[in-house]
């Protein structure tokens, strides 16, 4: 059978392919028309890896011997390596790097890169939550873990526990684990936050491209009785996934590894925020700083800000500071610096901790104050606090994407290495679908270049943002999500926010006291 061989692979003769095979192919003249069965499949396999992902699946449809080789790991683990400077940091894969099989990375790679068609399908599953009890689940401390699998849940009573939704989908109903223990006393305040990307909490990342590990915060505030004075706790867990074999090959659950730190921290107290963060070597939470710690603060007084190094010297202590305005989502990032949002005001603040400081001395704080574009509607917007994403690094800049109630696109942008260079909040060239009436009834929840968006249970669409180069002039296209219609049915007191993992394309809901859930895996992106 002579083949025609193909421009694209001519072109990645000239693009060049590894030096090992660059004397056997000058061995080969190429003629018109070629028989592609005189090149060994060594070659041809080095050649296919050569090409993008459209390319690729295009030399899928050439011929019998070409669909083959296109469908190799080697194909796939070089297409993926090749474009990683493409994908936000950090990048999850459903297996890690080295058991993905070419079916897995191929399928990870064309999801992540597509736009979405007109209708998307999905596999549907809902199931039953067995507390054993009544729940309490504490909404704001609802987390999905990348990979779409493990869901964390806070509860009100400090308790820290986790839900296996694959194990959910398969069976229909499943009873959650217990992570970390209840709080001692009469709970007065709780807040979480989870660290998976930095390499204190998952040391393999950079590597395997998989969830191995994470860290997780607790900030807890409490009476060993009533009317007794109030005790702050501070925390920092970590958390493994657990395997059934010495390959890790197939996860079976999550488990706490070890208690890493544990403060007191009595200004803590009386805290109930989801604004709490945690990376790396540093976690910040919201404190009162009042003389008695067995009084309430008073009404409408504003926190104040603590940051808090966990890990080892050359400083473990805490510093606080005061910020005139109340800040509802918080952020740690590399090079330990801070953000801060508040839903109601156009002014963010960047906030950077020099530990680089002679011995026995505070950290210097530096803060950066990051201004929205003067051209936001009136009256001030409300910023979606609730739908923010966890920052990515994309290129050399940290990303992070939100919304407000004007359906307005925003990015904020901080350089990923230095300290306080050039923050900017700058509003993308392009508006989504306004929010329905009455206003605030839709629900977004985004990743990096998706979210997901709840309008009533047959309104379920997922948006595609994308940015023209290095310009802030983008695009946003919608897809509608086929999803049952008896899908919420169980969802008396639905949760109408998804929570929405991009990695896996994975979005759930719940009710209000996590008896029910409902898993959307999108199989058609």
């Amino acid at each position: 059978m002579l083949v025609e061989v193909p421009a694209m692979l001519k072109l990645a003769f000239s693009l060049g392919v590894s030096s090992r095979f660059g004397a056997l192919l000058s061995q080969f003249t190429f003629r018109s028309r070629a028989s592609l069965f005189v090149l060994p499949d060594e070659i041809l396999s080095e050649i296919v890896a050569e090409l993008d992902l459209h390319n690729v699946l295009t030399v899928r449809r050439v011929c019998k011997i070409l669909g083959e080789i296109s469908h190799l790991r080697m194909v796939w683990l070089q297409v993926f390596l090749k474009r990683l400077d493409t994908y936000p940091r950090p990048f999850f894969l459903p297996k890690s790097l080295k058991h993905c099989t070419a079916r897995g990375l191929e399928d990870a790679i064309r999801s992540w890169q597509a736009k979405g068609p007109g209708t998307i399908r999905t596999q549907t599953s809902a199931a039953s939550v067995l507390w054993g009890g009544p729940s309490q689940v504490k909404e704001s401390s609802i987390h999905l873990l990348p990979g779409g699998r493990w869901m964390i849940v806070g509860c009100r009573d400090g308790s820290v526990w986790y839900l296996d939704l694959e194990k959910l989908g398969n069976s229909g109903e499943g009873t959650p684990a217990l992570l970390t223990p209840a709080c001692p006393g009469l709970l007065e305040g709780f807040s979480l936050a989870i660290d998976y990307s930095s390499p204190e909490a998952n040391p393999t990342l950079l590597d395997e491209f998989h969830l191995a590990s994470f860290n997780l915060a607790t900030i807890t505030s409490y009476q060993d009785k009533p009317n007794s004075f109030y005790k702050g706790v501070v925390k920092v867990w970590h958390i493994k996934v657990t395997f059934d074999d010495h390959d890790g090959l197939n996860a079976v659950g999550l488990e706490t590894s070890e208690c890493l730190y544990s403060c007191r921290d009595d200004n803590a107290v009386h805290t109930d925020s989801p604004a709490c963060a945690l990376y790396g070597i540093q976690v910040a939470y919201l404190s009162y700083l009042h003389p008695n710690p067995a009084s309430t603060p008073s009404t409408g007084a504003v926190p104040d800000v603590t940051i808090r190094k966990w890990s080892s010297p050359p400083y473990s202590g805490s510093i606080s500071f005061h910020e005139p305005h109340y800040y509802d989502y918080m952020a740690l990032m590399p090079n330990q610096r801070l953000l801060l949002v508040s839903r109601h005001v156009d002014t963010f603040r960047l906030i950077s901790v020099r530990y680089d400081v002679p011995e026995n001395e505070k950290p210097v704080l530096e803060i950066s104050v990051v201004i929205a574009p003067q051209d936001m509607p009136t009256p001030a917007p409300t910023f979606d606090i609730e739908a923010i994403p966890q920052p990515v690094c994309f290129g050399k800049d940290i990303h992070l994407t939100f919304t407000n109630n004007y359906g307005e696109l925003y990015t904020f942008r901080v350089p990923s290495e230095g300290c306080m260079i050039a923050p900017a909040l700058d509003r993308f060239g392009c508006t989504l679908i306004p929010p329905a009436q009455p206003a605030g009834t839709r629900c977004r929840a985004f990743g990096y270049s998706r979210f997901v968006e709840f309008n009533t249970p047959e309104d379920v669409r997922v948006g595609h943002y994308t940015r023209d180069g290095e310009s802030i002039q983008s695009r946003v296209a919608y897809s509608k999500v086929d999803i049952p219609t008896e899908t919420f049915g169980e969802l008396a007191d639905l949760i109408r926010r998804p929570f929405f993992d991009q990695y896996s394309n994975t979005a759930v809901w719940v009710n209000q006291p996590l008896s029910h859930i409902c898993i959307v895996r999108m199989c058609s992106l």
